[in-house]
């Protein structure tokens, strides 16, 4: 029996299994199938804005979209305009993914990758 790769994710472990679990799914996956890659991205994003919905008390979000939570006043004076950009983009390339026809480069997944990274770092 061979050990797991490492993940560049597994600082999430301790925080968010779940989510760990997709991260490596979704690295995994990024040159082999990347829209199945840019939709993990996008599904641990929401995951994580909820999060920090509920963790900061901003209110209610149901019947919210993703879009319509990035762009709340609470959280855009929560989150620096740099990691919420990124957000933006996982969020648009994730839908694109599930929604659009146009193929998905798996550069454009590794991308993302970096993105989704970055802002998970950030909120750890």
């Amino acid at each position: 029996m061979t050990a797991p790769a490492p993940s560049h994710f597994a600082f999430l472990g301790r925080v968010w299994p779940a989510s760990l679990r997709d991260c490596v799914q979704a690295d995994r996956t990024a040159r082999a199938d990347p829209k199945v890659s840019c939709f993990l991205s996008r599904h641990v994003l929401e995951r994580l804005v909820h999060h920090l919905w509920e963790f900061r008390g901003l209110g209610a979000r149901e019947g919210l979209s993703l879009f319509d939570l990035l762009q709340d006043p609470g959280f855009t004076q929560l989150i620096p305009g740099p990691q919420r950009a990124k957000m933006h983009v996982i969020r648009k390339v994730g839908n694109n993914a599930v929604h659009g026809e146009q193929v998905i480069q798996p550069q454009t997944a590794v991308h993302l990758l970096m993105h989704l990274f970055d802002v998970l770092n950030y909120a750890t």
